[in-house]
């Protein structure tokens, strides 16, 4: 399996609110231990997911402060007005588009690793299973 996935070139397109709401799915399900023909692709998928959730950390922060009021401590607030724009740009910020390398894995190939429901709900674009899914199953 290893050997397949560094010679495809398979590319997901995710949403960024895909990937942002996953953050802490992924966090609990990367605690897992996993077969090492999983690890390792998954590994190099989780370094694509990190330079997003950087750069959209970094675009966050810079529209928090471009629209925010800076408080004692460094802390922002905002008025009721700029708080829905804050919000109505971030949204728009999460409809971005991504391409990921990823080749999606059996839940199979995942051996004795244990995953919510809800979990599995925000990372099932990694499982095959769920590869021709058209809406999110609501948890």
């Amino acid at each position: 399996y290893l050997v397949n996935w560094f010679e495809k070139e398979i590319t997901m397109k995710l949403q960024l609110r895909e990937l942002f709401n996953a953050k802490e799915a992924f966090a609990r399900f990367l605690d897992e231990p996993l077969p090492t023909g999983v690890a390792v692709p998954l590994r190099e998928l989780v370094k694509a997911i990190n330079e997003h959730f950087t750069t959209l950390e970094e675009s966050r922060n810079d529209l928090i402060r471009e629209m925010g009021e800076e408080q004692e401590g460094g802390e922002f607030k905002f008025s009721e007005d700029t708080q829905e724009v804050f919000i109505k740009k971030f949204d728009e910020m999460l409809d971005a588009e991504v391409e990921l390398e990823w080749e999606t894995i059996s839940i199979k190939d995942i051996d004795d690793a244990k995953i919510s429901v809800k979990d599995l709900n925000t990372i099932d674009f990694l499982f095959t299973e769920f590869a021709d899914k058209k809406e999110p199953v609501a948890v």
